[in-house]
């Protein structure tokens, strides 16, 4: 397993790190791992919103490597609903953002995690006529993972 980390403030732009990195715990379910990361500190760090929290009519954002790419891609997103663990917007994430974060810009916390969108099957999101609505992993569901295995 190997991760490229952008960390900017210790390297120059555009350049990555690839330091260990441990699986600790998966779940397939949700599509979720924990994994740690023998590095550090990193510049940016977004915890998971508390309990009870609810995105819908705040100021989201989706982020994450559009098509693998650096550098990071941020877009407005609008949280419609919640459902079953998961969290819905309206703008579809494009593809290769699957595992990026859905966070509350003006709390900077994390409330959900991207893992697809609904549309027409086997067509990117840019090219998706139906362009379906994104699908996110909610906070709700991150904090049970977490939990289960003894973090908080």
């Amino acid at each position: 397993m190997t991760f490229d980390i952008p960390t900017t403030a210790q390297l120059g732009a555009g350049q990555t790190a690839r330091p260990p990195q441990y699986l600790i715990a998966r779940d397939p379910r949700w599509d979720l791992a924990l994994v740690r990361v023998d590095a550090g500190p990193f510049p940016y760090v977004c915890p998971v919103v508390g309990a009870g929290y609810n995105p819908v009519g705040r100021r989201i954002v989706s982020v994450g490597y559009d098509e693998m790419r650096l550098p990071v891609t941020v877009r407005t997103a609008t949280v419609t609903r919640l459902s079953g663990g998961q969290v819905f917007t309206r703008e579809p994430p494009w593809h290769g953002r699957s595992g990026g974060s859905l966070i509350d810009v003006d709390l900077g916390c994390l409330v959900g995690v991207c893992s697809g969108y609904a549309g027409n099957p086997g067509m990117a999101a840019r090219e998706s006529p139906l362009g379906g609505p994104g699908i996110y992993v909610s906070h709700t569901a991150v904090r049970s993972f977490l939990s289960h295995y003894g973090w908080r």
